[in-house]
């Protein structure tokens, strides 16, 4: 994660940072829709619950603009979830 966020740093990127306790905070994909536009996950996602995987799912069907690495889309973690 450090790298990612050097990058974000060195490329002067304004981001927000999310916890994943401030994911679960979101109702649904929507509403995480209406406030981004882009999310990157670059750290270890396999450990997301339900309710942030079918967050993300929704958002990537919504908008379709959420960046993936890591497992192909049929893989159960949040990387199903993501596509470039």
């Amino acid at each position: 994660d450090l790298d990612f966020l050097h990058w974000t740093a060195w490329r002067k990127h304004a981001a927000d940072y999310l916890s994943d306790s401030d994911l679960e905070r979101f109702q649904n994909g929507a509403q995480l829709a209406r406030l981004y536009r882009l999310i990157v996950f670059a750290g270890h996602d396999e450990y997301a619950t339900g309710h942030v995987y079918g967050l993300v799912r929704r958002f990537r069907d919504l908008l379709c603009e959420a960046g993936r690495f890591g497992d192909p889309p049929e893989a159960r973690s949040l990387d199903a979830a993501r596509q470039i």
